[in-house]
């Protein structure tokens, strides 16, 4: 499905957008996920040096990403790459999950990338959700919720109460998760051309 976004007036340079980060303080690959409901508002403009994943499982606001607004519901999903400049919105009755990662994380070998965009996807091609979020509405059906919503739980289980694998078993469940959308989609994938001026990616590690 493609998405519907209203363009906004893009006054603001990318560069001019503050850099905001959960992560401040860690060392190496770094990967966090949290569960809440959020405090209803707009938080501020701005951009990280990570991955980012918002996934809505109940309600869902429209949210601004790269001076876009997309359409929000129950079963949303929205895939935010390096450095591209968002504002996450919440209702009231928003449950959503969090997730940001380093590329390190994912793929150690992979540490301090710096191909272009369609090189990228061709080698790690669990990345296309991000690469094609300006193009591609990312609407869960209940199955798929039910899925993600599972990963999503054994990922902050094993966050919380690390032991023997936990890393690997939040790796496995993160590619995962990302590859059930990458396939879910790749007929949309397909007929949309990788437009490389909006789909290259700054990996930090």
């Amino acid at each position: 499905m493609h998405r519907t976004a209203t363009t906004v007036t893009d006054t603001l340079s990318s560069h001019l957008v503050p850099v905001q980060s959960f992560a401040d303080g860690l060392f190496g690959s770094r990967f966090g996920i949290r569960s809440q409901k959020m405090a209803a508002g707009d938080r501020r403009l701005h951009r990280h040096d990570y991955f980012e994943i918002l996934f809505f499982v109940a309600s869902g606001a429209p949210q601004r990403i790269y001076l876009r607004d997309y359409v929000g519901r129950s079963g949303s999903i929205f895939f935010v790459s390096p450095m591209t400049p968002h504002q996450p919105r919440f209702g009231p009755d928003d449950v959503c999950y969090v997730i940001y990662f380093d590329l390190a994380f994912l793929h150690l070998e992979m540490a301090g990338l710096k191909d272009s965009a369609p090189k990228t996807l061709a080698r790690l091609p669990e990345l296309a959700p991000f690469f094609f979020q300006q193009h591609i509405d990312y609407a869960l059906t209940d199955a798929q919720v039910e899925l993600l919503q599972d990963l999503c739980e054994r990922m902050l289980r094993e966050q919380h109460e690390p032991r023997l694998c936990s890393h690997a078993v939040i790796r496995a469940s993160l590619t995962l998760l990302l590859s059930e959308i990458s396939q879910s989609y790749e007929a949309d994938r397909k007929s949309t051309r990788l437009n490389s001026s909006h789909a290259n990616i700054s990996y930090a590690v």
